[in-house]
């Protein structure tokens, strides 16, 4: 909603307005009732994206495409698995950075 305040007004209660501005109002300063501007807030500047900031940062396994048995049967229900909540929170409690799948896989008997 459009709200028109006179020049005077505008000028005492600046802050109210400003907030008001803010908050998504539309506030239109006027001077003897013929609109002269409109008080809205600035846009903040995005920053642009740098390509290659991560780069390093991020480690793939090269048996990435590779999915554990397990996994696969906890996913599909190819077993007498709990609900589906409970098989993410136990892969997610098996794998770990520390342990990698052929680690895993090295470790079973």
């Amino acid at each position: 909603m459009t709200q028109i305040v006179n020049m005077h007004q505008a000028k005492t209660s600046l802050s109210r307005l400003i907030e008001r501005a803010l908050a998504g109002e539309e506030i239109v300063i006027a001077r003897n009732g013929e609109p002269l501007v409109k008080l809205v807030p600035v846009a903040k500047e995005r920053k642009r994206r740098v390509p290659g900031r991560g780069k390093g940062k991020i480690w793939i396994s090269p048996d990435f495409e590779f999915t554990d048995k397990e996994i696969t049967e906890l996913f599909e229900g190819c077993c007498e698995a709990p609900p589906r909540h409970e098989c993410l929170l136990v892969v997610a409690a098996r794998i770990t950075p520390d342990t990698r799948p052929s680690e895993r896989a090295a470790q079973r008997p």
